[in-house]
C-alpha cells in the first residue's frame, strides 16, 4: 500500500517498492534508502490508486424499543451513518421488542434515524426468532439441557459455555435473538458496546464484533447521567449542545456535527468523555469543519471554474493534500475506526484556513479557485464518510 508523505517532507506519497511505469507517469520521483517517494506536480496531483469499498452486512444500530435512547446510542448512531458510508453492502438493525414497546421511545427513534439520515433494514427480535424456530436448522443447533438445574430448556453448545436460549417456560432470551439472527440474515459484523464483549463470544460471533466504548462525564469519569439519574438521553445531550451555540436555522444539524465528529475523532473502543464546554468553542474541530465548509461554498458561490488553470506550486500542494482522503478514508474501512480520517479532515480545514486569507477568492487567481473547489468537494465527501452535515450559510 502506498502512504501519504509527511507534509514537512513535500506532498504526495512513498511505498516500498516501485510503482508500475503507467502509474508514476508525471509525478517527481526520488528513491531514498528503501523508500520510493513521489511528489504531486501541477501535472499530476491525484492519488493513483482509488480503493474499492469492501462490502458488509453489519447490524450497526440496534437498540431496545421500550425505551428511549441515550448517549451511548448517538456514538453508536454516528459510527454506523459513517459506515454506511465508507462501505458498500447491507445495514441492517434487530430491533429489541421482548420487553414491550413504548410508543413514545419508537418515534424518538425513528426522528432520529430520519434527521441523522440512516436506514437500516429493520427486524424485530420476535418476529426474526419465530422464523428461525420454524427452520430444521434450529433442531439442529438447539438442544434440551442435560443440566437438571436448567431442566427443560433449550441450549446452544457455546465456544466458552452451554447458552440457555429458551427458558423452561418456551420463553426466547436474548442470546436466542442474536443467534436467530446470525443465520437468518448474517450479519459480517456486529457494533455494540464493549460490554457484549462475552455474549457474542459465547455465540461464536466474537470475531465479528466490533466493540464500542462509554461516553463518560467529564467530572466524575462515569457514564453519563441526567438530572434524574438515568442515563443521559439522546434528546438531551443533542440538546446540551444546541444550548451552547448561537442561534442558527440549523442549529439542531450544527450541534450533531459537533457530536458526530466528536465520537468519531476518538478511537472506537475507547471511553470518551463529554466535554461539552470544550466541544463547542468555535476553535474546536467538529464546528470549525463545518464553518470551512460554509465558507469555502460561499466563495465559490458565483465563481465559474476553469478546470484547466494554471496551478501554482501552493494550489497543487493543496489538491495533493486534499488527495491523501483516499488513503485515510481506506485506512478507516481496514481497521473499522473513522479516528485518523476525523482527525485528517481537521488537518485539512486548517491547511485551508491557512491559505485562505492569503489570497482572493471570488475574484482572486483561476488556479486557486480550481484548488480551492477541490478542497471543497473533498470535504463535501469527507464530511458525509464522518456523518456531518455539510452546511451552508451559517
Amino acid at each position: 500500500m502506498i502512504r501519504p508523505l509527511k507534509q514537512a517532507n513535500g506532498f504526495g506519497f512513498f511505498s516500498f517498492s516501485p510503482l508500475p511505469v503507467e502509474m508514476a507517469e508525471g509525478f517527481d520521483y526520488e528513491v531514498i534508502g528503501r523508500y520510493h517517494n513521489y511528489y504531486f506536480t501541477p501535472k499530476k496531483h491525484s492519488w493513483p490508486i482509488n480503493y474499492e469499498k469492501p462490502k458488509v452486512i453489519l447490524d450497526g444500530f440496534s437498540p431496545n424499543l421500550n425505551k428511549f435512547l441515550h448517549i451511548g446510542h448517538l456514538r453508536n448512531l454516528a459510527l454506523a451513518k459513517s459506515f454506511s458510508k465508507l462501505f458498500d453492502g447491507r445495514f441492517v438493525a434487530l430491533y429489541g421488542t421482548a420487553l414491550g414497546i413504548n410508543d413514545n421511545a419508537v418515534k424518538a427513534t425513528k426522528e432520529l434515524l430520519s434527521f441523522v439520515g440512516y436506514s437500516p433494514e429493520e427486524y424485530s427480535d420476535s418476529e426474526v426468532t419465530s422464523k428461525f424456530l420454524e427452520t430444521p436448522k434450529s433442531k439442529e443447533i438447539l438442544k434440551d439441557s442435560p443440566n437438571e438445574e436448567y431442566a427443560g430448556c433449550k441450549i446452544y453448545e457455546g465456544l466458552k459455555n452451554p447458552v440457555v436460549c429458551v427458558r423452561s417456560n418456551g420463553q426466547a432470551t436474548y442470546d436466542l435473538h442474536d443467534l436467530a439472527f446470525a443465520e437468518l440474515i448474517g450479519p459480517t459484523h456486529y457494533l455494540t458496546g464493549n460490554e457484549q464483549k462475552e455474549h457474542f463470544e459465547n455465540l461464536g460471533l466474537g470475531h465479528k464484533h466490533l466493540p464500542m466504548g462509554l461516553i463518560l462525564d467529564p467530572s466524575t469519569g462515569q457514564k453519563m447521567k441526567s438530572r434524574d439519574g438515568n442515563a443521559l438521553s439522546a434528546v438531551e445531550a443533542l440538546q446540551m449542545v444546541a444550548d451552547h451555540l448561537k442561534e442558527t436555522p440549523e442549529i439542531k444539524k450544527l450541534a450533531w456535527n459537533v457530536l458526530a465528529w466528536n465520537f468519531l475523532r476518538a478511537g472506537r473502543t475507547t471511553n470518551l468523555k463529554f466535554n461539552v464546554d470544550q466541544w463547542v468553542q468555535a476553535d474546536q474541530p467538529g464546528l470549525y469543519i463545518t464553518y470551512t465548509y460554509a465558507r469555502l461554498d460561499s466563495a465559490l458561490k458565483n465563481v465559474k471554474i476553469d478546470t484547466n488553470a494554471e496551478l501554482s506550486p501552493i494550489d497543487c500542494q493543496l489538491m495533493g493534500f486534499c488527495e491523501y482522503s483516499y488513503y485515510w478514508a481506506d485506512k478507516a474501512r481496514m481497521e473499522f475506526d473513522t479516528a485518523s480520517l476525523a482527525n485528517y479532515a481537521y488537518e485539512l480545514c486548517r491547511f485551508i484556513g491557512n491559505l485562505y486569507h492569503t489570497e482572493r477568492i471570488s475574484n482572486g487567481r483561476p488556479g486557486f479557485q480550481l484548488a480551492i473547489s477541490h478542497s471543497l468537494k473533498t470535504l463535501d465527501e469527507l464530511m458525509l464518510q464522518l456523518a456531518m452535515f455539510p452546511l451552508t450559510g451559517i
